[in-house]
């Protein structure tokens, strides 16, 4: 605010503040004393409220949320579990099959896993997935295939775009989605073995007339 007085004296002009009047119709008549007190109201207020609210919904309650979703993994399941909050079911609704049924359907899992002597049950979401039949349970695995997939950080989605631009590069520019997603999967999946003898037999079956020498 202070600089900004300097460069307003350095070019002969000085701070000032909307008149007020006793009708306003296009914005509020905020009440200060003067034109550093308004301007923090209306300005510097202002937009330190909307950084915190967008903060709060951006991690806070986005991690409540998913804190939520992990109620549905068999591991974390007892006598005592709870039920899913309504502002997680409201949050993924537009993504369930039918969320109306959804209480219901939670309740026949739990009873899925309370009752079923299993020594070892499903610690994590891919597990839990695998063991979803969707025919029973339609709304809770769309949320186990949402749990899987959500990144728990933005390390992936920052070593992706890292191989991205390594892949696709200005001699690549014309390479097409199949390929690239290819290239990316082999690049960033390092960990997964790719059986060369598998590569070449789906590349003898692919109807093109080109020629293939090993």
């Amino acid at each position: 605010y202070f600089v900004l007085i300097f460069v307003l004296i350095d070019v002969g002009s000085e701070v000032t503040i909307p008149r007020c009047v006793k009708k306003q119709i296009n914005r509020v008549n905020t009440p200060s004393q003067s034109p550093e007190e308004y301007f923090r109201r209306t300005i510097f207020n202002s937009f330190l409220d909307h950084t915190i609210v967008h903060l709060s919904d951006r991690f806070i309650k986005h991690k409540q949320i998913i804190t939520e979703l992990e109620k549905l993994i068999p591991r974390c399941i007892n006598v005592n579990s709870l039920d899913l909050s309504k502002d997680t079911i409201i949050f993924y609704e537009s993504l369930l099959p039918d969320s109306t049924v959804f209480n219901e359907e939670f309740s026949t899992w739990k009873l899925k896993w309370l009752k079923d002597n299993i020594e070892k049950k499903p610690s994590n979401a891919v597990e839990s997935l695998l063991e979803c039949d969707e025919r029973f349970f339609p709304n809770i695995r769309k949320l186990m295939e949402i749990l899987a997939t959500l990144p728990v950080s933005t390390a992936t989605v920052e070593r992706t775009f890292s191989t991205l631009r390594c892949l696709k590069t200005y001699l690549r520019n014309t390479t097409g989605e199949d390929r690239l997603t290819g290239l990316a999967l082999l690049s960033i999946q390092k960990e997964i073995n790719v059986d060369p003898k598998e590569v070449v037999r789906r590349f003898a079956l692919i109807p093109r007339r080109q020629g293939f020498v090993l």
